[in-house]
Parts: C-alpha cells; structure tokens; sequence
C-alpha cells in the first residue's frame, strides 16, 4: 500500500520544467505555472494532460537547469507572468546539479509551490526532495496509462483545489 502512494508522488527523467498560467475556479486569478523537463515529448504530453484538466491554463517551459533559473529570474520582475507552480524534472540535468537548481529556487522564491518529479522513486531521492524544499514528489510510472493518471491527479490537486499564492515572487 505504501508503494503505490509512493508512485503517485514520483516522476521520470525526461520531464522538463512547465510553467503554467491559469485562472483559477475559486477567485479567477490568472496562475502561471514552470514546467521544466529535457524532453519536448514529455513536456508535450504532460500540456495536453493538464490542458485537457483546465483549458485555460498557459504553458512554459524550460528545458536546462540555466534555463529554469534564468526565466524564474526574469519572471521575477512580471507579477501577473510569475508562475505559481513549479513542475521540476529531478533529471532535467546531473543530480548534484538539478539538486543545487531545487535549492536555489528555494533559497529566492520562498512561495513558489514545486513539484518534483523523477523516475527514481528510491526512499533516499523521496527524502532529499522534501529535505530540499519540493512541496510534493511524483514518482513517474513508465506506464503511460499510468503516469497519464499521474498527471490528471496532478492537474486535480494543484490546480484545481489548492489555492496557489498570488503574491509578488520577492
């Protein structure tokens, strides 16, 4: 039973970063979202599932580390533009770098909810995600019809009943 809530919290190494731009259902706030992945069939795949979710939503997306970090930092100047979720690929690049990436997103945008996902579901990455600051940790099944649940779970809960912050990044 552990296991398998462990695999919804867990996802692969080819997703990239998104960012996401929503209204929201409660209070029709505009939300946008980072999804940062390496791989443009993830990232894609990953658009047309939470599209599917919430129509409105805008998509950004990030495929390196320098990348993510670089867009955060000029979105951080664009109130209505910063995302309010994060989508992280743990394998967007090495680990010690996509770690220090986690710890640098936390370190400067304190409100900025993240996802972690990675196809390691290991209790030690699970661990380090939320020792680091992930809000939430997906574990991606290499199942498709799987990891397509996954993703409908995901658009469900964080952008449809979690209320994301709408304040200023800094």
């Amino acid at each position: 039973m552990l296991n398998k809530k462990l695999s919804l919290f867990c996802l692969p190494k080819s997703l990239p970063l998104l960012a996401l731009k929503t209204a929201t259902p409660y209070h029709k706030q505009r939300i946008c979202s980072l999804i940062a992945m390496p791989g443009r069939d993830d990232q894609q795949f990953i658009a047309q599932r939470l599209l599917t979710k919430v129509p409105a939503i805008e998509l950004i997306y990030c495929s390196t580390a320098d990348e993510t970090l670089s867009r955060l930092d000029s979105l951080a100047n664009e109130y209505y533009n910063f995302p309010g979720l994060l989508l992280l690929n743990l394998e967007i690049a090495t680990r010690p770098i996509a770690w220090q990436l986690l710890e640098q997103i936390r370190t400067r945008y304190l409100l900025l909810p993240v996802v972690l996902i990675s196809e390691d579901g290991q209790i030690e990455t699970i661990r380090r995600a939320y020792d680091s600051g992930s809000h939430s940790f997906i574990h991606k099944s290499m199942d498709w019809s799987r990891w397509e649940e996954q993703l409908a779970s995901l658009a469900d809960y964080w952008l449809q009943v979690v209320n994301l912050p709408q304040l200023p990044p800094l």
